[in-house]
């Protein structure tokens, strides 16, 4: 008898899409190759997907870093906030929203969903919205 996995979605996994959320967590640690990386952990508040927690890594690489950045200014810090030397806390992150861009990875351990970007919470009013085809 063969076997379709694919009748079986992952409940886990979301569908490609720009998800509201905010932050819940923060926190440092390795990747499996032992570099440094910070872990950002977002709690969707759509409809619907309430509480589903996303995450999002970042390498602490000079290549890499500018990612973190960029993460950093659509949760709305400034350059001073992220060039402060006592760097930016959890509780400083804790609770600001932002919108997500979600994308599915397909790896040996199966699909997971993925933070592609980070976007700034709202449009701005004179801005129009844009389409992602995925």
């Amino acid at each position: 008898m063969p076997i379709h996995i694919d009748q079986f979605p992952d409940d886990g996994v979301l569908q490609p899409g720009i998800y509201t959320a905010s932050v819940l967590d923060m926190y440092q640690g390795q990747t499996r190759t032992g570099l440094e990386k910070i872990t950002i952990v977002f709690s969707l508040i759509d409809e619907g997907f309430l509480g589903q927690k996303v995450y999002a890594d970042y390498t602490l690489t000079s290549k890499a870093v500018s990612y973190l950045r960029k993460a950093l200014f659509a949760l709305g810090f400034t350059q001073e906030d992220v060039r402060n030397p006592q760097g930016i806390s959890v509780d400083d992150m804790r609770g600001r929203q932002c919108r997500l861009v979600i994308e599915n990875t397909f790896g040996s351990q199966g699909t997971f969903s993925k933070v592609r970007q980070v976007l700034r919470a709202k449009l701005d009013p004179d801005q129009e919205a844009i389409s992602l085809d995925f």
